[in-house]
C-alpha cells in the first residue's frame, strides 16, 4: 500500500544517507604520514627547549642569584629625636 504525503510536506527537504568518499592514500601512506608529523614535532620541540636554554644561558654563566637581593640591605634608618615644643612669646 502506497504512503499518501500530505501537499505541504512536498516540498521539504529530505535528509539522504552519504557514505563518506574512499580514502585516497592507502593505510601505510597515512601511517607513514603521521610518523614524519610526529618526528617533525619533536624536533620543533627540541628546536625550542634549545632556545630556551641558549636565552638563560648569561644567568646560568654568571651565577646570578635567582630570587635572592643582589644589593646588601640598606641601613636601618636613625630616628632623629625631635627637639621639646618652644612655648611662643605673645607680647
Amino acid at each position: 500500500m502506497p504512503s499518501q504525503v500530505s501537499p505541504s510536506s512536498r516540498n521539504v527537504p529530505r535528509l539522504s544517507v552519504v557514505h563518506a568518499p574512499a580514502p585516497s592514500q592507502s593505510r601505510l601512506t597515512l601511517l607513514a604520514r603521521a610518523a614524519l608529523v610526529r618526528l617533525w614535532l619533536v624536533c620543533l620541540s627540541g628546536f625550542a627547549l634549545a632556545g630556551a636554554l641558549l636565552a638563560l644561558l648569561p644567568v646560568i654563566w654568571r651565577r646570578a642569584p635567582v630570587g635572592r637581593r643582589l644589593h646588601p640591605p640598606r641601613r636601618e634608618a636613625r630616628v632623629i629625636p625631635l627637639a621639646p615644643p618652644r612655648r611662643a612669646n605673645h607680647s
